[in-house]
């Protein structure tokens, strides 16, 4: 696990989550989601910069619909959820993340938050 493949990662769930599964855009992405990977020689720069991008695009898909809205697709045997649950969701897993990458930097300089 690195900040990079972290970023990458958070990128995807971003897309997967409000393009892919709320409005049923299949077929957008190929990467696994488990998969922690990216391509060694992509920037983290450029990484970051993505992560950017696809927040801003989940945040108008997110302005243009209702909470309350269900999304258009999930895998089979999974019920629909509700955009108010893929915000909740996204608003942990996103956290738990930050944890990661905090504790990355941490094993990285030694410095705790303490």
């Amino acid at each position: 696990m690195t900040v990079a493949t972290l970023v990458a990662h958070l990128a995807w769930v971003e897309q997967s989550w409000f393009e892919v599964s709320f409005l049923g855009l299949r077929g957008l992405t190929a990467k696994d989601p488990f998969e922690l990977s990216c391509p060694p020689s992509t920037p983290l720069s450029q990484l970051l910069d993505d992560y950017d991008t696809q927040c801003a695009r989940s945040r108008e898909i997110v302005a243009a619909h209702h909470l309350d809205e269900l999304e258009a697709w999930a895998p089979e045997g999974l019920e629909l959820v509700s955009l108010r649950w893929i915000l909740g969701h996204l608003l942990e897993e996103t956290a738990r993340h930050l944890g990661h990458l905090d504790a990355l930097r941490e094993l990285a300089d030694g410095t705790t938050s303490h």
